[in-house]
């Protein structure tokens, strides 16, 4: 049991060490775009970025004002496409 678990532990740490692969990480980027750029054609720019924002995202738009929180995005992004900014 010791021997199982002393390689279990190294196996663990090896792969710890494995470089990321770049093409894999570019091809999730690029799927998450167009699924986000799908959604905005399909849900509204609004409802697209309040599913894919996170919880404590911030953005930084017009005249330096900073928007924080997925919601307050969601609110922004509606209040300019109802012509209101």
């Amino acid at each position: 049991m010791k021997s199982f678990v002393i390689v279990l532990s190294f196996l663990v740490v090896l792969s710890c060490n494995q470089p990321p692969n770049i093409e894999e990480i570019k091809s999730e980027i690029m799927q998450t775009e167009k699924a986000f750029e799908k959604m905005t054609l399909d849900s509204g720019i609004p409802e697209a970025f309040y599913f894919y924002a996170d919880e404590n995202a911030v953005i930084k738009r017009g005249n330096d004002s900073i928007i924080s929180g997925k919601l307050a995005i969601k609110n922004y992004y509606q209040k300019r496409s109802n012509g209101q900014i």
